[in-house]
């Protein structure tokens, strides 16, 4: 595993299929609204479980993006 992983690393783990969704549900978080997919992440391994990610963005007092955090729900 990667001792420091970065949003490439997390971006590898999303199902191809699922990239698009995520994407656009990323774009609506970073506008500081709530949001939520529903997509694949490839366990280490190597089969997808699926997921519920709510996150949200968190600005601070000069409005540069802080920080966005995510709550994975898995289903299985």
């Amino acid at each position: 595993e990667v001792a420091n992983p970065d949003a490439a690393f997390f971006w590898e783990k999303i199902h191809p299929a699922d990239r698009s969704a995520v994407s656009q549900s990323l774009s609506t978080c970073l506008t500081e609204e709530p949001c939520q997919v529903e997509c694949r992440i490839r366990h280490r391994q190597g089969h997808y479980i699926h997921v519920l990610n709510k996150s949200i963005a968190t600005r601070d007092a000069m409005r540069k993006l802080h920080i966005v955090t995510g709550t994975p729900v898995v289903d299985q």
